[in-house]
């Protein structure tokens, strides 16, 4: 009589310690499954892929005298959620753009426009999104930085997927560029402007 209240007892004993465990697993379990996942990429160089590995980046090109294209920075973009995160660093920047004949001075405030051809084809159409401004010059050349978020276009899709160029230009017409771009690569009417100061090919 006792010994089978003792098997009792411990048949009672097991059923409960599985039901705790039986209970622990499936919690784990949930709260694994409901985690993010944390997948790490490694390519055949052994680099392990983070979310800086998403960051591209396009020159930031400039005409400073006749005939010459230099790079003078980096245009720095990242895609999270359909909105661009950008950075935008400018490096050793003239104070002035010059010719043999005439030289004029870069100012100290860009602003800083989305072009997208227009349904024409023969004119960029310009969305502004932010003023950068260079710093105080160091040795005859100067530097700046901006950054921003571009929201996605009216479809919910990146605006940068279908922007053809950032174009850094004057905030006054009287401080427009003496150069003009006559790159085949511009619509039509845009080469008979006066070039944006610096650009961004995307």
């Amino acid at each position: 009589m006792q010994s089978n209240k003792l098997f009792r007892n411990l048949f009672l004993l097991c059923i409960a310690v599985a039901l705790i465990v039986a209970g622990y697993l499936l919690g784990v379990r949930n709260r694994i499954d409901s985690s993010h996942n944390e997948i790490t990429t490694i390519s055949p160089n052994n680099a392990i892929e983070n979310s800086l590995s998403q960051i591209q980046t396009r020159d930031v090109t400039g005409a400073i005298n006749p005939g010459s294209v230099n790079i003078f920075g980096q245009f720095y973009y990242k895609i999270v959620d359909n909105r661009t995160e950008i950075l935008i660093k400018l490096n050793n920047v003239p104070e002035e753009v010059k010719t043999d004949s005439q030289s004029k001075k870069i100012p100290d405030k860009l602003k800083i426009s989305t072009a997208d051809r227009g349904l024409d084809g023969l004119n960029y159409e310009y969305q502004e999104i932010g003023v950068i401004s260079f710093d105080e010059p160091k040795n005859g050349v100067r530097s700046a930085s901006f950054t921003t978020v571009i929201e996605p276009n009216e479809f919910g899709r990146p605006l940068i997927s279908s922007i053809e160029r950032i174009v850094f230009e004057p905030i006054n017409d009287e401080e427009a560029n003496i150069f003009k771009d006559s790159s085949p690569d511009l619509p039509q009417n845009v080469r008979d402007n006066p070039a944006p100061y610096f650009w961004i090919v995307l």
